[in-house]
């Protein structure tokens, strides 16, 4: 009972394996105790159990080694079909996008792991990349070589032979022989990897197996299209390529979703926001599925409700201030949603400054004010926002936050309706 409760061991197998081991032990105790005062006949049945149960205890431990051998040669399936192993700060929501399409695909029949749907320790997630993961997705970026954690996990991946596939964004580097023989991590880091039996030379070799393998080189710009044709090559198993931006059509639509294209990471929020509200069903046609506006796009007629994706430094890109102060006269619903949650609603100055900023073409072309303009883009916050944090919120959070969303859009279009009545 204490071990069905506790789990004390780090893999489901052992404790299993002590549950069995130990109901077996306590069955054969009790059957051996009925020998003492029982006749004949009893005992010989008795004896014949006792055998049985001796006969499975001594079969539970090679059965386990059996298990363990068979998974470690792919004769069993693992639980993990991809392990996406990414810098947070860097790739998060791209990271959650690329889950969130590897599992719409046909060809991913069991689980993407992302650590943000698991709040495990270390040594949890390294066990997980050592025994339950087929492959793992390395999404290089920037800063994905100063975490600790990315590298014991890439670390624990090739000391297990896991297969390992690498997709370079924009701005990853891999690193030369000579920085990797001088790459070390200071203090307490160093200390946790030691500690979970992840050594610098077992870094050294796993950055080395980084710097040799082919890429997956994707572009700065992504679209739906794009990101499609990466799942395909990872749930085929190519490990090598370079991707370009894929033209993408913009159908009819009643909800269109506007993000800062400039800043890559809040253009994966707007697409892992879509892929939750398709998922979620709440589109009784085809024309009420959302689409997301990319810069080559227009407003399309058909729009009658805008989500706009508000992140840090959002105002200070003059495309997304002018794409936003269209939506403003153009779509009656708009619908803000707050992608990081440090994020701070500008004031009415710093808008209108960002107005300035904006070509004559992106305003009213007769006699504008720019702090009118900006009190009608800081009317978009009259409506409470939905913060929905695609780089730090599990599924489960994310699935909420998508829900409110809608309920709420819901909401205030029946007191709209209610309003028109009267």
């Amino acid at each position: 009972a204490m071990t069905i409760h506790f789990k004390p061991w780090r893999l489901p197998s052992l404790n299993w394996f002590e549950m069995l081991l130990g109901a077996v032990t306590l069955a054969f105790l009790n059957v051996a105790s009925f020998m003492a005062l029982s006749a004949a006949q009893d005992v010989q049945l008795i004896g014949w159990l006792c055998v049985a149960m001796a006969v499975l205890l001594i079969l539970i431990i090679p059965s386990i080694i059996l298990m363990s051998v068979l998974k470690r040669l792919g004769f069993t399936s693992r639980h993990y079909q991809f392990f996406l192993c990414h810098h947070k700060a860097d790739v998060g929501a791209f990271a959650r996008w690329l889950q969130v399409e590897l599992l719409g695909h046909v060809d991913v029949s069991r689980e993407v792991f992302l650590a943000a749907d698991s709040l495990e320790a270390l040594d949890k997630l390294l066990l997980v990349v050592a025994t339950d993961v087929d492959a793992m997705v390395v999404l290089g970026s920037t800063n994905l070589f100063t975490k600790p954690c990315c590298v014991g996990q890439i670390a624990a991946a090739c000391a297990n032979e896991v297969r390992l596939v690498v997709v370079a964004l924009p701005g990853f580097r891999r690193l030369t022989a000579h920085e990797i023989e001088r790459f070390e991590f200071q203090g307490s880091d160093q200390d946790m990897l030691l500690e979970n039996g992840i050594s610098m030379e077992s870094i050294g070799d796993a950055l080395r197996t980084v710097a040799e393998k082919p890429a997956i080189h994707i572009p700065s710009r992504l679209n739906l299209r794009t990101v499609g044709v990466l799942v395909g090559m990872l749930a085929c198993g190519e490990e090598r390529g370079d991707l370009k931006l894929c033209e993408m059509v913009l159908g009819r639509t009643t909800t269109i979703i506007v993000a800062n294209t400039v800043d890559s990471e809040a253009c994966a929020s707007a697409h892992v926001l879509r892929s939750l509200l398709v998922q979620l069903d709440f589109h009784e046609s085809i024309d009420g599925i959302p689409h997301v506006l990319g810069e080559e796009h227009e407003i399309p007629t058909t729009a009658e409700r805008a989500i706009v994706i508000f992140t840090v430094g959002c105002f200070e890109e003059v495309t997304f201030v002018a794409r936003l102060l269209e939506v403003t006269q153009r779509v009656s619903r708009i619908v803000p949603v707050i992608a990081t949650p440090s994020f701070q609603v500008p004031n009415r100055a710093g808008v209108a400054q960002s107005i300035r900023r904006l070509p004559a073409t992106a305003v009213p072309s007769d006699g504008w004010d720019p702090e009118e303009l900006a009190q009608d883009v800081l009317g978009v916050f009259r409506e409470i926002a939905v913060i929905v944090d695609t780089k730090q919120s599990s599924a489960a959070v994310l699935d909420v936050a998508v829900q409110g969303l809608e309920a709420g859009s819901d909401r205030n279009e029946d007191e709209m309706e209610v309003q028109g009545l009267e």
